[in-house]
């Protein structure tokens, strides 16, 4: 073989290398292509999961502020209810307190006008007997008394 014949063959076959190698590099980046194609399907999966979650979630958070909101007005609307009822009822012990008052300052006008007519019965009963007493002696009163 002459020099020029193995300096063809070599660069026949370098020419066949790069074309394989080539066609390597090809289906490597096919292969790369197609796992990447892969994994932005995945991601993009994954991304609307992620977007359906925080639309729940933001639902979710919109149920749970209306929620707040209804308690909060209940709540006031039952402090409103309460500090009413509870102004009527004060308001009931007041009256109730000074109709107690005034029984008690009328049962005490009564009971000293009570006391006043003992008293004055009490010195009338004694006037009686006083003026028996004048009458009548008390020896004779104890004779009758013992001869009956």
């Amino acid at each position: 073989m002459s020099a020029k014949a193995g300096k063809g063959k070599q660069k026949e076959k370098s020419e066949d290398e790069q074309l394989r190698e080539a066609d390597d590099q090809l289906r490597e980046l096919a292969q790369e292509a197609w796992q990447l194609e892969r994994r932005l399907v995945i991601e993009a999966e994954k991304h609307q999961r992620y977007k359906c979650v925080q639309l729940d979630l933001k639902r979710e958070i919109a149920l749970l502020g209306e929620s707040m909101e209804n308690e909060e007005r209940l709540a006031q609307n039952t402090r409103i209810d309460m500090c009413r009822q509870y102004k009527a009822m004060q308001q009931e012990l007041c009256h109730r307190i000074c109709l107690l008052q005034q029984t008690i300052d009328s049962l005490r006008e009564e009971l000293e006008a009570q006391r006043k007519t003992l008293e004055q019965t009490k010195e009338e009963k004694d006037e009686v007997i006083a003026q028996k007493n004048k009458v009548c002696p008390i020896g004779l009163y104890h004779q009758m008394m013992t001869q009956c």
